[in-house]
C-alpha cells in the first residue's frame, strides 16, 4: 500500500510542469479552450477552424479610349476648275452658285478635300507686293478663298493659286464659315482649268505680232532686238524716246502714273 501512494505521488510530480504551460500559454484568437486532462493522460489538441482564403477576382483590364470622330460637315463649299464654278451646300441644300478665278497657267491651285486652317477678315498677300485679299480663308498652306476687285476676269483662272470671288459673295462666305465653324467645314477642289482659253484671248487682244529685228538704236535702249523698221540716220541731240523730259515737273507727272499703273495691275491679285 506504501509502495502504491509513492508511485502516484512520482506520477503527479511528472505531469505537473504540463498542465501548468497548458494554463499559462496564451490562446489564439477565436480559438477554444484547451481541455486540462487528468494527470497520466494526453491532451488532445483543440480543432482549429480551417481558414477559407478566397481567391482575389483579377482586375478588369483599362482600354485605351478609342478617338473622337470628327463632326460631320455641315457647310460644303465644292469648287469645280474646269467651269470656274463654286457650289456652296447647307445643310445638305445647295444654296449658292458662284463664278470664281483659280490659278492662271504656271500658278495652280491645289486641289483636294480640306477644311478652312485660319481665316482673316483683311488680310495683305506677303508674297506679292501686300496685295489686298478682302474676306480670306486658308484651306492649304498660303492658298485661300478671298475677294477681289477684278470682276471682269471671274470665269477664268487668272490668280496666282488662291480662288477669287466678288466681294458680296465672299462676304457671305466669310459670315457662312464663322457661323458653322471650321471644323464642320469642307472645302473640296477638283478639275484641271482649261489654260487654252486663255491663251487664245490674249493673243487675239494683243493683236497681230510685229516683225523684229536687230537694231542698233531701238526704243531708245541702245542695242538689242526692236520693230523692224528702214535705217534711218541719226543726228547729234537726238533724244531718246520716251525717257525724255523737258523738265522736273514733267518728269515727277510720268513717274507718279507709272506708280499708278503698277499699284492698279497689283490690287488685281
Amino acid at each position: 500500500m506504501r509502495r502504491f501512494w509513492t508511485i502516484a505521488a512520482a506520477g503527479w510530480l511528472i505531469s505537473l510542469p504540463a498542465v501548468l504551460h497548458a494554463e499559462t500559454a496564451p490562446a489564439e484568437p477565436g480559438a477554444a479552450p484547451a481541455a486540462i486532462a487528468p494527470a497520466g493522460e494526453a491532451v488532445a489538441p483543440a480543432p482549429t477552424e480551417a481558414k477559407s482564403e478566397t481567391p482575389l477576382e483579377p482586375s478588369p483590364v483599362s482600354k485605351p479610349a478609342e478617338p473622337a470622330s470628327p463632326p460631320e460637315p455641315t457647310l460644303l463649299v465644292n469648287i469645280n476648275l474646269t467651269t470656274q464654278r463654286m457650289v456652296v451646300t447647307e445643310g445638305g441644300k445647295p444654296k449658292y452658285t458662284w463664278a470664281v478665278s483659280s490659278g492662271a497657267y504656271g500658278y495652280p491651285t491645289p486641289t483636294g478635300t480640306f477644311k478652312p486652317s485660319w481665316m482673316s477678315k483683311m488680310w495683305y498677300s506677303k508674297q506679292y507686293d501686300n496685295a489686298p485679299m478682302p474676306h480670306s480663308i486658308f484651306f492649304k498652306n498660303g492658298a485661300a478663298i478671298h475677294a477681289t476687285s477684278s470682276i471682269n476676269l471671274l470665269g477664268t483662272p487668272a490668280s496666282h493659286g488662291c480662288v477669287r470671288l466678288a466681294p458680296s459673295n465672299a462676304a457671305k462666305l466669310y459670315a457662312l464659315v464663322s457661323r458653322h465653324g471650321k471644323e464642320r467645314t469642307r472645302i473640296t477642289v477638283h478639275g484641271r482649268p482649261n489654260y487654252k482659253t486663255q491663251k487664245i484671248a490674249r493673243l487675239r487682244a494683243s493683236g497681230s505680232r510685229q516683225r523684229q529685228a536687230y537694231s542698233p538704236y531701238s526704243y531708245g535702249y541702245g542695242y538689242g532686238y526692236g520693230t523692224y523698221a528702214a535705217p534711218r540716220y541719226v543726228y547729234p541731240g537726238d533724244a531718246p524716246p520716251r525717257y525724255y523730259y523737258g523738265s522736273k515737273k514733267q518728269r515727277a507727272a510720268a513717274l507718279k502714273k507709272r506708280r499708278a499703273a503698277t499699284r492698279q495691275y497689283y490690287s488685281s491679285y
